[in-house]
């Protein structure tokens, strides 16, 4: 990757300090298009720089930050700040973030203001600038894995004037409402018109305007606004009821300061749309000043003020049943097949013809061209621990790889298809490179690249997961994904080997351990790509290929809204997908388009979802655990998921029924908790197999918060409840930092409760409690599953287990914890679906984690000790959610990856609604 570096001292002003600060800044990936900039800001002076800001005027448009916010960016000008957790730079340290930006050519600045309170005046100061740019360092930072940066191809506006603009103004005509609470102010200034519209600080608040259009096609909405927060308040915006896209909206620096430059472009219909902006974090929208819509199609006519009554017609929701409905008074029979993509293209793709040549001047870094081959260009400097053999059998897999990738069935679109000039991918071997790919430029070239170390020169999946990275880049890829990366890079380029190596499931056993987490949790990230299979099995590979090449518009280029597009789905129909996919992940019902069946497979790889998961302490969260809704469970049969086991959007459930001696048919009576804000909905349906899960016969896929099914059955069968969250509008949810994924309580979690005839759920089966694991028995206090030597004074809820560790003093066991090995002691609290220590597995060793003092653990992911061993949480910390824990920590609340760098939070908000919950008939 061609790194252009530079190097400034920069004046940094503040009431009470002049220093020096040192700012660097690259161009660490450019794809034409594009480019990923990183900028690292040091502090050389004596004293802290609280609140930094580094001021700068560019000549290219940022896309996208991480690990900072933007204030404003007015004129040319960009105000960045810190993301709060880094906002102070103390003596000697240093912070750094990055960037996507366009165009590709854009040259980077040349002066900078480093500010230390936000808001001071910036006022320019010397630049020591270097003599000459530095050479590319011998050390190349190529796209990472994690996230190669998306290819992000800007929206090319008309070169003539564009027809009048309408803007929307709050008490004018096509300003409909703010939702209650909201209310219409003059307090700030700097407003245009009589004021600005000021939400409730609540998810979802919002505001509705009304516009008429001369005709069918696609406008530019733009929003004035101030934020004077110090993040971003970021929005959803709907047409005719129904999602089109999403905003970012973030700090302006002060309530005062007004910013038009959130715009983006949406399709409206002839006559009357109704808009909506919709809040989508917990402090609601900033202050809206206007709206203005303009036409891209310069036909001369403006928009108007629309009639805030007028009714859109709504878009029929589509049945998710595939099976007829049954006759009243009997039970479905339900269907044993699937309708599986049988007409698949596998014809030659039809490219440009071009000559296939080496980078121009030489791979990435400066190293000798030593090898060629139809499509690489392969590099290393003297001294590199690579024989000519070995380079050449890498270059022979990764031929193997081209020919796959983008020969039939597979047909991934070719790199450089539509272009006689055609740039052979560079691959540089080094003793220092682990195992890299991505993009890289030169000049205005793109570049296809990989970094390798001689040791994974044979690795074929790890070349072969690389090389997509590489040609990833190629595509328009997923600009508006949000947060500090994308998650499907790396799910993608894992599944793409999957399709060469068939008998190989790599690391995908993780999604079928946690399925309850959201799908795209980054905790997931590299072994989710079982809902690609899924989708290339029910609608061929083009259709997982065209989220990556599918041309959206700017604003809607994020993974789902690009597949719904492609497709011309809704959010109902994206949501019926999941539920099918979720139904056949009971018995891994797959059959790729060729007729081949994968599901003895991952059966084979993953063990049954009927198996005692033994020593494989991982796979304890798979069949979830219901527990009674009241304590009349015994005769009214009614059940509920347990708070921190309820699905988050598009997971699922799986609950084991054990039907009743001589019944004929289950009884399902389905209840979502509905909640403010949520957007609640659900995908369900039962499946019923055989003892070895190879033969699997489904219910209709039902929908809805309230829903009845009556399910024949027959002897010998098993029955299996599946439960998907499918929010019934788009949820986006972004990758962010420090946690390295998005705050686990700030994701909701979708709760249900359900009642059963002719079967009872696992746990309860015959109407009674279960029998406790050999060697423990019901604890005295809390009446849990604990060995013999736990202490009375020892908490064990009634769903909790003490399998082994040791456990003293005042601790408790609540909820569906688990504890296997480790200290547990103190007023320690251990809850949720936290499994405790790890058994000895064929998959991991064993390992032990500690919770002492009046530490608290709820745990929903992996075993604690799965990534750290002996780690121990005291003091009052809390480990909170999808954790991936490698460090101890005694003070604040932790979620996501918890390293040694990270501090945690003093405090979270849980969005989803607690406990107690009641039944509705």
């Amino acid at each position: 990757m061609f790194r252009v570096l530079f190097l400034f001292f920069v004046g940094v002003l503040s009431s009470s300090l002049c220093a020096a600060a040192q700012v660097e800044i690259e161009k660490a990936n450019n794809w034409g298009g594009g480019f990923q900039g990183n900028v690292e800001i040091t502090n050389n002076e004596t004293q802290a720089l609280d609140s930094w800001v580094i001021v700068f005027d560019a000549d290219f448009d940022i896309a996208q930050v991480w690990n900072a916010e933007i204030v404003s960016y007015l004129d040319g000008e960009y105000r960045i700040t810190g993301a709060g957790w880094n906002s102070d730079i103390p003596v000697g340290g240093s912070v750094a973030f990055g960037f996507i930006a366009t165009p590709g050519d854009a040259e980077l600045p040349d002066s900078f203001v480093v500010e230390s309170s936000p808001g001071s005046t910036p006022v320019p100061t010397p630049t020591i600038a270097p003599t000459a740019t530095p050479e590319p360092t011998s050390t190349p930072t190529p796209t990472p894995t994690p996230t190669p940066p998306p290819s992000i191809t800007p929206t090319v506006l008309p070169t003539e004037e564009p027809a009048a603009t309408l803007t929307l103004q709050e008490n004018a005509p096509g300003f409909c409402s703010v939702d209650e609470g909201g209310v219409i102010e003059s307090d700030h200034f700097g407003f245009t018109g009589t004021g600005y519209i000021n939400t409730e600080n609540a998810i979802n608040e919002g505001i509705n305007w009304s516009v008429q259009v001369p005709a069918d096609g696609s406008y530019t909405l733009e929003i004035r606004y101030a934020n004077g927060s110090s993040s971003s308040r970021d929005t959803d915006i709907f047409v005719n009821d129904s999602y089109e896209s999403s905003l970012s909206l973030p700090s302006t620096g002060a309530w005062t300061t007004y910013s038009d430059s959130a715009s983006t472009t949406v399709y409206l219909n002839v006559g009357t749309n109704q808009l909506r902006l919709n809040a989508v974090t917990g402090e609601g929208l900033p202050n809206i000043d206007s709206l203005a819509i303009t036409s891209l199609e310069n036909d001369g006519s403006a928009p108007q003020p629309g009639d805030c009554a007028f009714e859109p017609t709504p878009t029929p929701t589509p049945e998710p049943s595939t099976t007829p409905t049954p006759d009243p008074g009997s039970c479905s029979i339900g269907s044993t097949t699937t309708e599986w993509a049988e007409s698949c293209d596998i014809s030659t793709q039809q490219c440009v013809v071009g000559s296939w040549q080496a980078p121009a001047n030489g791979g990435e870094t400066n190293a000798p061209l030593r090898l060629e081959s139809e499509h690489f260009a392969i590099y290393w400097p003297d001294g590199t621990n690579i024989t000519m053999a070995a380079a050449q059998q890498a270059a022979n897999t990764l031929e193997m790889i081209w020919s796959n990738y983008f020969g039939a069935p597979l047909n991934f679109p070719e790199p450089y298809c539509n272009s006689p000039t055609k740039w052979k991918a560079a691959v540089h071997f080094d003793n220092d490179f682990p195992l890299w790919g991505g993009g890289w430029s030169r000049n205005g070239i793109s570049y296809m690249g990989m970094w390798i170390g001689p040791g994974a020169a044979s690795d074929s999946w790890g070349l072969a997961h690389e090389f997509m990275h590489g040609v990833q880049t190629t595509t328009q890829g997923f600009g508006d994904c949000g947060g500090v990366g994308c998650w499907i890079y790396e799910s993608h380029a894992n599944w793409m080997p999957h399709q060469i190596f068939r008998e190989n499931v790599h690391c995908s056993e993780m999604l079928v351990n946690s399925s309850h987490l959201h799908y795209g949790n980054t905790r997931t990230r590299y072994c989710n790509w079982q809902f690609f299979e899924f989708l290339k099995d029910k609608h061929c590979p083009s259709a997982v290929h065209d989220m990556w090449a599918y041309q959206a518009p700017s604003g809607q280029r994020d993974p789902w809204q690009k597949l719904m597009l492609s497709r011309n789905w809704d959010i109902e129909d994206l949501n019926n997908v999941f539920g099918e996919w979720a139904m056949h992940n009971v018995t891994w019902d797959y059959r790729d388009p060729d007729g081949s069946d994968q599901g003895a497979l991952y059966r084979q790889n993953y063990g049954a979802i009927n198996a005692d998961p033994g020593r494989y302490t991982q796979r304890r969260q798979r069949l979830t655990q219901l527990q009674s809704l009241d304590t009349n469970w015994s005769s009214n049969r009614r059940f509920v998921s347990p708070y921190y086991w309820a699905p988050q959007r598009w997971g699922y459930n799986v609950i084991r029924l054990y039907p009743e001696n001589n019944a004929s048919s289950v009884h399902v009576s389905f209840r979502g908790v509905e909640q403010t804000g949520a957007n609640s909905g659900w995908r369900w349906g039962l499946v019923a197999t055989d003892s070895s899960l190879s033969s699997p016969r489904y219910s209709a896929l039902q929908s809805g918060t309230d829903g009845e099914l009556e399910f024949c059955i027959s002897p010998g069968e098993e029955v299996y409840l599946v439960v998907l969250a499918a929010p019934t509008r788009y949820q986006k949810i972004t990758w962010q930092n420090p946690a390295d994924g998005t705050a686990y309580p700030s994701i909701y979690r979708y709760p249900y409760m359900i009642e059963l005839a002719g079967a009872w759920p696992q746990g309860f089966q015959n109407g009674e409690r279960e029998a406790c694991p050999a060697g423990t028995q019901r604890h005295a206090n809390g009446g849990g599953c604990a060995t013999s030597t736990t202490p009375n004074s020892v908490y064990v809820g009634p769903y909790a287990k003490v399998l082994g560790g040791s456990v003293s003093a005042n601790a408790r066991i609540e909820d569906q914890a688990t504890v296997i090995s480790g200290n547990i002691s103190g007023n320690a609290v251990v809850g949720a679906m936290s499994l405790i220590g790890v058994e000895s597995n064929s998959h991991h060793g064993a390992a032990r984690f500690n919770v002492t003092d009046n530490a608290v653990v709820q745990s929903t992911f992996y075993p604690m000790g799965w990534f750290g061993n002996d780690v121990t949480a005291s003091g009052s910390a809390r480990y909170l959610g999808d954790l991936e824990a490698y460090a101890s920590k005694s003070s604040n609340t932790f979620f996501g990856l918890v390293d040694a760098g990270w501090n945690g939070v003093s405090d979270v908000t849980e969005v989803t609604i607690a406990p107690p919950y009641f039944w509705r008939d």
